[in-house]
C-alpha cells in the first residue's frame, strides 16, 4: 500500500511517497522525510480501503445493528465494555462471505456510553455508542 503526497511548505515545497507494507485496520503510522533542506514529521491514518464497518443507530435505544464488508472470513468476536472497562457481553460470529451482519439487543443496559469491538486474529474495530 502506498500514497503519494506533495507539499507546499512556506515557499518551499517537496513530495513523498508514504509506503507501509502492512497495515493493521486504523493504525497510525509516523514518519521523518526531508524536503529542501528540512525535515519535517508526516502522521499518516493507515487504513484498509476494502473494509466498511457500520455501527447504528447511534445513539440507540433498544437495538444496535452492526455490519462490516471487505472482511476476511473468519471467526469474529463482537464485544460491548462500559467505560470502566467491564465487559458486558460478548458474542461469536463466523463469517464466510466477507461481510458480517449482526443486531444486538441494548435494552437490558442502562444509558450512557459504551464500547463496541470488532475483532478477529488479524482486525480490530472499536466504535463508541450511546445508549439512550
Amino acid at each position: 500500500m502506498a500514497a503519494h503526497y506533495t507539499f507546499n511548505f512556506a515557499n518551499r515545497s517537496g513530495s513523498i511517497l508514504i509506503t507501509a507494507d502492512s497495515c493493521f485496520d486504523d493504525s497510525l503510522r509516523v514518519g521523518n522525510f526531508t524536503a529542501a533542506g528540512y525535515t519535517y514529521t508526516v502522521a499518516q491514518i493507515c487504513e484498509n480501503p476494502g473494509l466498511n464497518f457500520k455501527v447504528y443507530p447511534n445513539p440507540t435505544k433498544d437495538e444496535l445493528n452492526i455490519y462490516a464488508s471487505g472482511i476476511e472470513n473468519g471467526d469474529y468476536t463482537i464485544s460491548i465494555t462500559n467505560m470502566l472497562g467491564k465487559k458486558i457481553n460478548s458474542y461469536e460470529v463466523n463469517v464466510t462471505d466477507k461481510h458480517l451482519e449482526k443486531k444486538i439487543s441494548m435494552q437490558q443496559l442502562v444509558s450512557g456510553i459504551y464500547l463496541v469491538t470488532i475483532q478477529s486474529e488479524s482486525t480490530k474495530k472499536t466504535f463508541k455508542v450511546e445508549k439512550l
